[in-house]
């Protein structure tokens, strides 16, 4: 397909699967880790990504937070790039 011209439209059928097979491909179907399952798994997952940069209390109490994150994978290829 040269560049400019239109994209084909998938059919429903097609885009049903190829949306299935994106949802699958990010672990829909996996089961989670016992931990999981733990009453404070909520706040245990927040605590290990995020990090506090600053605590102030002038003019109003204050608690900045970063978070840190993988830099993005690029795909030079998937099923969903029609």
């Amino acid at each position: 397909m040269a560049e400019g011209e239109p994209k084909q439209k998938l059919s429903p059928a097609d885009s049903r699967a190829v949306a299935l097979a994106f949802v699958r491909a990010l672990g829909a179907g996996a089961r989670l880790p016992a931990a999981a399952d733990r009453p404070d798994a909520y706040s245990a997952l927040v605590s290990a990504i995020l990090s506090s940069a600053a605590v102030s209390t002038s003019p109003g109490p204050r608690v900045s937070c970063t978070i840190a994150v993988s830099p993005a994978v690029t795909v030079s290829a998937c099923c969903c790039c029609y």
